[in-house]
């Protein structure tokens, strides 16, 4: 399996982004339910999300989710006067974007 300095090695972060600072490998893409921790996935008919497991007692809520190492645990997210960010605990990498004016 791929780690995150193997992968981002000579990348240009984007604004308002930072690469990994932690050499951890890249979890599989799975997406868990921030109530029940189930998988979920993209629903494409109805454009929203569903439990993998077909169970309907609550809606499909995705965590966020790193961008360089897949993790959706502990994902800390900041808002700034000019920029929101999502920094990842496990992989030190921060995914950052401008909001605007």
């Amino acid at each position: 399996m791929a780690t995150t300095f193997e992968v981002f090695a000579g990348r240009q972060p984007a604004s308002y982004s930072s690469l990994p600072t932690k050499d951890v490998e890249i979890l599989a893409g799975e997406s868990h339910c921030r109530t029940c921790g189930e998988v979920v996935e993209p629903d494409p008919d109805r454009f929203e999300w569903r439990h993998a497991s077909g169970q309907e007692d609550h809606p499909a809520d995705p965590r966020p989710k790193c961008r360089y190492c897949n993790n959706d645990q502990g994902i800390i997210h900041r808002q700034g006067a000019w920029h929101d960010e999502w920094e990842c605990p496990r992989c030190g990498g921060i995914y950052g974007f401008a909001i605007g004016d």
